[in-house]
């Protein structure tokens, strides 16, 4: 039985874990250093209205981090994605090992049957400040009934002293001809094994 697995974060990359997690936080750590710059200068706030709109700026930024960064870095960069077929039936599952609880995100399994099509999927991904961490599935899968299931997430984190050279793009392109190829053995399969 072959196995496919999509993981950001190699299990000994520290240096991109530790990057992770400081991004994952780091409206905590704004808050707190805002708190602490108006404790020790009231007065400034009260009187100063170019230091209230600064203040007021720097409060949106860091709530549109909680909604935007945070989400994609809990269950897109801590997060390892699995596809395999047995029995002919396609199996997927996405978990998540945050801060050493491990949860399944997502799972379910189709038969290989019932699988129409698999594409990969054409949408750009546009980086700004607020999706640097966005994942972007690689592969879509449509059924019969026309359920599509975006799986596989390109998105990889390495370190200083990763030797893998891969950009973004070639890495949703292996993901894809590697899960493409999994199903189309699974269909192509003789069912009767003498």
């Amino acid at each position: 039985m072959k196995e496919i697995k999509a993981r950001p974060l190699d299990e000994n990359n520290k240096e991109g874990k530790m990057t992770s997690y400081i991004f994952f936080f780091q409206p905590f750590f704004a808050l707190a250093m805002a708190i602490f710059i108006i404790s020790f200068n009231k007065e400034v706030f009260k009187n100063n209205l170019a230091a209230q709109l600064f203040m007021g700026v720097f409060f949106l930024l860091v709530i549109s981090s909680f909604f935007t960064n945070m989400p994609y870095i809990a269950n897109g960069v801590f997060a390892e994605e699995v596809c395999y077929v047995k029995n002919k039936v396609f199996y997927y599952t996405k978990t998540r090992n945050f801060l050493g609880t491990k949860k399944i995100i997502k799972s379910f399994e189709i038969p290989i049957r019932e699988i129409n099509d698999v594409k990969e999927n054409e949408k750009k991904l546009r980086v700004t400040m607020f999706s640097i961490f966005k994942p972007r599935n690689s592969v879509v899968i449509e059924t019969r009934d026309g359920i599509k299931y975006a799986i596989m997430n390109d998105f990889r984190l390495g370190s200083k002293n990763d030797t893998n050279t891969e950009t973004r793009q070639e890495r949703a392109k292996r993901i894809f001809n590697e899960v493409k190829e999994l199903i189309t053995e699974a269909k192509n399969e003789n069912t009767f094994n003498i």
